[in-house]
């Protein structure tokens, strides 16, 4: 299954938060763990030019995500302006 979202909005799969404290065995209970608002995109609507699918991103904690299942993972759509960074690993 394709997802294409439409207009301004890009779906990204999030990257996993820590579970543990660094250097520990110590879990951090699930309400507390931080987003890194990291994620690579998964697919992108038609007015998005900037931002490519595999693209790793970063974007605002203040965000407005909407959470959707996709191909049984949870994935976030979030608007193009919400992004302020593309990562390229070198």
């Amino acid at each position: 299954m394709k997802v294409i979202p439409v207009g301004m909005k890009i779906l990204v799969k999030e990257a996993e938060v820590e579970k543990y404290f660094k250097g520990t065995n110590i879990l951090i209970p699930a309400p507390q763990r931080k987003s890194k608002s990291e994620g690579v995109v998964v697919g992108i609507g038609e007015g998005v030019s900037e931002i490519k699918v595999g693209d790793t991103i970063k974007y605002s904690d203040k965000a407005s995500k909407i959470l959707m299942e996709h191909n049984g993972e949870d994935h976030y759509l979030i608007n193009k302006g919400d992004v302020f960074a593309i990562i390229k690993y070198e």
